[in-house]
């Protein structure tokens, strides 16, 4: 059953969250939770097929949190005991030794308030690769207090992406919010932002490649099912291209702002904040007086 679609505010425009067997699957990556879900759409990613079944998940969420009596917070400390998602996925002990024992505490409390989700604890098929559970994962740590954290689980990720080039894109999409958005007061988040830019920019082409493929094999899949074929790709957006050029606008290199703008339309990717054409305009008129 399709739950919901993520629209065009993400990288992830054009996968679905659909319910089956008791379980809310994300396309692409596994099991999720209802709270995921609720979350996702409070952030205004996510497109309904219809009101009531919005109204369904949201109540879903809201049974799900109450279901569980929450327990006192308990941090494991001993590799051999970590379970849930982090011992399935042997991080067990990238965990331990990554994050201080009040570090993991936060983070258990602020993705895993009820332990429902079962991040350490439990036996829990993620359903998904290391690489994509972090990336997910990374989300939920916001803030001054949370993106440090997220910096640490987005770097882990990257040392497991391998040679899936939309995992690459994805971490490097969360990196460079996660680094930009710690540029006013971490010495060297800037140039982390800027990094990650660039490294995804590097992979634009194959990305692009492998959003086109993802959507013709669900489209044929759908053509079996229906008798139908029918085209369901929309351009996903690149926060690497976006971010990058505005830095560099903010820089008064307006020639390299321009080049990137140029380069991300002519590949086909959707400009998410404004559009390809507008900035080109500007950035043109900028140029022009400043010539």
């Amino acid at each position: 059953m399709l739950i919901a679609t993520f629209g065009p505010s993400t990288g992830w425009v054009g996968k679905t969250i659909t319910f089956e067997n008791e379980q809310f699957i994300l396309e692409g990556h596994g099991a999720i939770t209802a709270q995921d879900v609720a979350e996702y759409d409070r952030q205004g990613h996510l497109v309904w097929p219809y009101d009531e079944m919005r109204e369904w998940l949201h109540g879903r969420a809201a049974a799900d949190v109450a279901a569980a009596a929450p327990t006192p917070s308990k941090v494991n400390t001993d590799r051999a005991a970590i379970r849930g998602r982090i011992g399935t996925l042997h991080l067990g002990a990238w965990w331990l030794s990554t994050f201080t024992e009040e570090e993991r505490a936060y983070i258990e409390q602020k993705y895993d308030p009820t332990r429902e989700k079962g991040l350490t604890q439990g036996d829990v098929d993620p359903g998904q690769s290391p690489t994509a559970f972090l990336t997910l994962f990374s989300v939920w740590l916001t803030g001054p207090d949370g993106r440090p954290l997220a910096e640490r689980v987005l770097q882990k990720a990257d040392s497991l992406a391998g040679s899936s080039v939309l995992d690459r894109h994805f971490v490097y999409s969360e990196m460079i919010k996660a680094f930009y958005g710690q540029r006013e007061t971490e010495p060297g988040a800037l140039d982390a932002a800027i990094a990650a830019c660039e490294r995804q920019i590097a992979i634009a082409p194959q990305a692009w490649a492998a959003f086109v493929a993802e959507s013709d094999e669900r489209d044929r899949h759908h053509a079996e099912w229906t008798g139908k074929y029918m085209s369901s790709f929309v351009a996903p957006s690149h926060r690497g291209y976006q971010q990058l050029a505005i830095i560099r606008e903010k820089q008064g290199d307006y020639s390299e702002a321009l080049r990137l703008c140029r380069e991300a339309q002519a590949q086909g990717w959707r400009d998410s904040k404004s559009d390809w054409s507008k900035r080109i305009a500007r950035l043109e008129s900028k140029l022009g007086k400043a010539g």
